[in-house]
């Protein structure tokens, strides 16, 4: 599904991945169990609610801006309503995990089912707007397949919990290789995304320094 007539989305591309590069970044604070010292006595894990809030509010901002396009230029899945809907629900499901959080319904069977239903629309969203944007040849280069590997990262991470009991030795040791490989492949789509577009920019950039020097 060709796209020649849509607006390169330059802008759009550089706005949503500085945002999933900072979204990346929290993440690898979060998966590295750093915390904030906020008093002497007080520290805020970046793991815990709060930054976890704002982590998912930056990713759900990066996201639509990626899916609508800003300033007249299309989004990265182009013209695709399935796409769109993919990267939104991507986008919200942090948040819908928080608010998960939040409910009255304890830990019993109901935050189970509920939890794995989000797990797998959460899965199947990622991997279907990674699917759309390769189609849809909007982006080239890296960027058009750098939403795969976060789409298999979340994939296996979904499945970890459907492995018996009895198996746990490789969920622990899968599990620690996802803590690491998600966070990593979102700081890959963060910068490819935040680059794409601007070689040119950048060969500038440099030249004028060089000049400068």
């Amino acid at each position: 599904m060709n796209t020649p007539a849509l607006t390169r989305p330059h802008l759009t591309t550089l706005w949503g991945g500085g945002g999933i590069l900072v979204v990346s970044l929290l993440s690898w604070l979060a998966a590295l169990n750093v915390a904030l010292p906020l008093t002497t006595e007080y520290f805020l894990p970046f793991g815990s609610r709060i930054p976890s809030m704002v982590s998912d509010t930056i990713l759900l901002g990066a996201v639509a801006i990626l899916a609508l396009g800003i300033r007249g230029e299309s989004g990265i899945v182009g013209r695709s309503v399935v796409g769109k809907i993919a990267l939104l629900v991507f986008g919200l499901g942090g948040w819908a995990f928080q608010v998960l959080g939040l409910l009255p319904i304890g830990q019993g069977q109901d935050f189970v089912a509920v939890g794995a239903s989000l797990t797998i629309a959460l899965t199947v969203a990622v991997a279907a707007a990674a699917v759309v944007v390769v189609r849809a040849r909007v982006l080239s280069g890296f960027a058009r397949w750098a939403l795969v590997p976060v789409a298999v990262c979340n994939a296996v991470a979904a499945g970890l919990s459907y492995i018996p009991g009895q198996d746990l030795t490789y969920v622990i040791y899968i599990g620690g290789w996802i803590r690491i490989l998600l966070p990593l492949s979102l700081t890959v789509l963060g910068f490819s995304y935040l680059l794409y577009g601007q070689s040119a920019a950048i060969r500038r950039r440099l030249h004028v320094l060089n000049q400068a020097w």
